[in-house]
C-alpha cells in the first residue's frame, strides 16, 4: 500500500487577499472544482467568483512519503468538499471529497493503476494532515 501524506501548501480566499498568487494550473483546477461543487460556470479569468464569504480553499500536495514525490494536488473547499488532480495538471484524478469523505467517483487513466481501497488510504492520510 502506498505511504502518502497531505501537505498543506496554502489557504486561499478573498479575505486572505492572495488570489493573485494562484498559478495558471491552479486556476484551471478551480474551474473544474467549481463545476463539480455547485455546477458553477467560471473560467480562468474570473476564478475569484468561486470564492465567497463562505468558501475558502486549502491547497495540498499529496506526497509519496517513501520517495518524497508529489503525486497529486488536492483542493479542499466549502469545509467538507474537495477534488484530487494529478500533480501540477488539470487532470481530474477521479476522487472527490463529499461530506468530509474522499470517495472514488470514477475510474480513469489517472487512477486505474492505484490499488483497491485507495480512497481509504486518502481518507486516513487526510485525517492526519495539518489543517
Amino acid at each position: 500500500m502506498p505511504n502518502i501524506a497531505f501537505k498543506l501548501i496554502e489557504s486561499y480566499g478573498p479575505a486572505l487577499d492572495n488570489l493573485d498568487k494562484l498559478t495558471a494550473v491552479q486556476k484551471k483546477q478551480l474551474v473544474i472544482c467549481a463545476k463539480l461543487y455547485g455546477e458553477m460556470v467560471i473560467d480562468e479569468t474570473n476564478v475569484e467568483d468561486f470564492f465567497s464569504d463562505e468558501i475558502d480553499a486549502d491547497f495540498y500536495h499529496v506526497v509519496d512519503v517513501d520517495t518524497n514525490e508529489i503525486i497529486f494536488d488536492f483542493w479542499n473547499y466549502g469545509v467538507d468538499s474537495g477534488t484530487l488532480f494529478v500533480h501540477n495538471t488539470s487532470n481530474y484524478a477521479g476522487f472527490e471529497m463529499i461530506q468530509f469523505s474522499i470517495d472514488h467517483i470514477e475510474t480513469n487513466k489517472y487512477n486505474k493503476h492505484l490499488p483497491e481501497g485507495f480512497d481509504e488510504i486518502l481518507n486516513d492520510a487526510f485525517s492526519n494532515a495539518d489543517k
